[in-house]
């Protein structure tokens, strides 16, 4: 199994999408506590939201549909817990790179149950330096996640569980216009490229790592 949730790509025994046309139907069906998901990001959650990923090799058309020909993945979700309990981790690395993260659970009632979750990510600093005075790029990032779950015994035989997330972020990756080290794709001399957010990339250069 090979997957990327940044390139949105998946991958069983060479089954996948391959494409960046999002229209296309993938080979591996991935799905989030039984509801299904076109994404592979459900797959790279935090440990500290996912209990367990279940990775099934195809063809798995029989249970989980046409876009199953590769494979399936179930990606189960971390329940509420009957006794109560919390955790926090927290992690700091290069270019001001910072997570923290917590969870908490218990019970409400004898029969219901609760679990809050919440994830945040902060990165301030790019892996490329803009040189010409605009926002560094690459990696920079605002973002948060947090999830909120009930769940309850009715009678003997019925149980129900809800769960609701709330997502938001601020990233800024890397242009189409910026040009790595290790990049070398010719080009002509006076190419220009546009870029309707940080203005015009223009290469004196027939090697796109000898940028000047």
């Amino acid at each position: 199994m090979q997957y990327s949730s940044s390139a949105d790509r998946v991958s069983v025994r060479g089954i996948g999408r391959l494409t960046n046309n999002v229209a296309s139907e993938g080979g591996v069906a991935v799905y989030y506590d039984g509801v299904y998901t076109a994404s592979t990001v459900e797959a790279a959650q935090s440990p500290l939201l996912v209990e367990r990923v279940e990775v099934l090799r195809g063809p798995q058309g029989t249970l989980y549909g046409r876009n199953s020909i590769g494979g399936a993945i179930n990606v189960v979700s971390k329940r509420p817990s009957d006794e109560f309990g919390g955790e926090v981790r927290a992690s700091y690395g290069s270019y001001d790179r910072s997570t923290i993260q917590g969870a908490l659970s218990g019970p409400i009632t004898d029969s219901l149950r609760y679990r809050v979750a919440a994830v945040k990510t902060d990165q301030t600093e790019g892996y490329f330096t803009n040189v010409s005075g605009g926002p560094d790029e690459g990696g920079v990032t605002d973002g948060i996640y947090a999830e909120i779950q009930l769940e309850a015994n009715i009678g003997e035989t019925f149980d129900a569980w809800l769960k609701y997330g709330y997502a938001e972020s601020d990233n800024r990756g890397r242009t189409a216009a910026a040009y790595g080290p290790y990049e070398t794709v010719r080009v002509p001399a006076t190419y220009t490229v546009p870029s309707p957010f940080w203005g015009f990339v223009q290469p004196s250069f027939t090697q796109a790592g000898n940028v000047t």
